[in-house]
């Protein structure tokens, strides 16, 4: 009994990470796989096209192919399509700094000849859970009554960070009339009382920009030149690594946005505010209203998932990378980047303009940015954005 014992310990010790082993070492570019891993951001989006996909490549092909797709955030999806585990990695951030930053990836990417694609465009939402007690006039503004600017996009990277700045006149808990816009001065005294006192209770990813995508959108994606001026080295530090300060109250949460969702919705405690991608918001979107949780708008901007990228810049790209000499990936890709219809699931689809600088005579083309030392034919040297050219700055 012990030797049987001992034989299944061997298969369970030795046999598992072999097998383990040799499916990492599947030649991707050979299978009638294609493997996905990376943003749980990006996961429904691909989701939701695979059926079409599968259809279409054995209409063109005649030949059948299976989609997979995991998630585990932006970092993973770099490191394992750099590793040559799946044929597509995903990643809800530019990943141009998590490759520069590393000589490891910057050989593989270039030795496996990686490319990154932006498919589409995703919004950044801030959400709040307004006080109790609201007049039925002011519930039916909500989406109109705080709004993100220029001049304020400071304060609410301070209050996110969890450090007081005098810079941006934040010394004690914030409050959430901080953000009021003129919709405001509509409201009955009582209301415009009940929501000036209310403590903003900010909901942050505990891992920083470091492991979540929408984390690190959050704190680059405001498009705001002048974002950042204002904010001392220990708060841009607390976007990056997750070491938020402890002046006032903050709530850590996973790097999901499902998780960070979750928690949430169960306290609902007046004054709570969150950032999520447009596509989780637009996924929510009944539950979000049933529960009368409300949206800032963007430099005035009422969020609609119509706007993102043209009218509310508050936005992040969706990226896939994988290696040109994937014949499949390339299908995958090609066949993402002329969906039309992404609205429909929270996102932007790239415009004709953008799709002209990624297909020529009709082949796909991507490029990234000149991070290893050869000549980039799409970019300058100045750019650095993956994917589809950007205007922004």
């Amino acid at each position: 009994m012990k030797k049987a014992i001992k034989y299944c310990l061997f298969s369970i010790v030795v046999v598992t990470p072999l097998c383990l082993t040799l499916a990492l070492a599947i030649d991707w570019k050979k299978s009638n796989i294609i493997s996905c891993a990376g943003s749980s951001g990006i996961k429904p989006f691909i989701e939701s096209q695979v059926d079409s996909f599968i259809s279409y490549y054995k209409k063109n092909k005649n030949s059948k192919i299976d989609v997979t797709i995991d998630a585990g955030g932006s970092g993973f999806g770099i490191n394992q399509v750099a590793n040559g585990f799946v044929s597509i990695g995903n990643a809800s951030k530019n990943p141009y700094h998590s490759i520069k930053d590393s000589v490891d990836y910057q050989t593989k990417w270039e030795k496996n000849n990686i490319k990154t694609l932006t498919f589409a465009w995703e919004g950044i939402c801030i959400l709040y859970v307004p006080p109790k007690g609201l007049s039925s006039n002011a519930l039916t503004q909500l989406n109109s009554l705080f709004d993100i600017n220029k001049k304020n996009i400071d304060l609410l990277y301070s209050v996110f960070s969890g450090f007081y700045n005098s810079n941006v006149n934040l010394i004690s808990q914030p409050k959430l009339g901080l953000f009021k816009s003129n919709a405001f001065n509509n409201l009955s005294k009582n209301d415009q009382e009940l929501i000036t006192n209310t403590n903003l209770i900010p909901y942050v990813r505990a891992g920083g920009s470091i492991t979540s995508g929408t984390a690190a959108s959050f704190y680059d994606g405001s498009h705001f030149l002048n974002a950042k001026e204002k904010l001392t080295n220990m708060q841009k530090k607390a976007f990056e690594n997750g070491n938020y300060g402890n002046d006032f109250k903050l709530i850590d949460t996973d790097e999901a946005n499902s998780r960070a969702w979750e928690i949430f919705i169960a306290n609902m405690i007046p004054g709570s505010i969150i950032y999520l991608s447009s596509g989780f918001v637009e996924n929510n979107m009944n539950l979000i209203k049933k529960n009368h949780i409300g949206i800032f708008t963007y430099n005035t901007q009422v969020y609609d998932i119509k706007s993102v990228k043209d009218g509310f810049n508050f936005y992040r790209p969706l990226n896939i990378m994988f290696s040109i000499d994937n014949n499949n990936a390339c299908d995958l890709a090609e066949f993402l980047l002329n969906i039309n219809n992404w609205t429909t699931i929270g996102a932007k689809p790239i415009n004709l303009q953008d799709k002209e600088s990624m297909m020529i005579d009709n082949n796909l083309r991507v490029s990234d940015v000149s991070i290893m030392k050869h000549e980039n034919k799409f970019f300058t040297d100045d750019d650095v954005i993956f994917g589809a050219k950007d205007n922004y700055v």
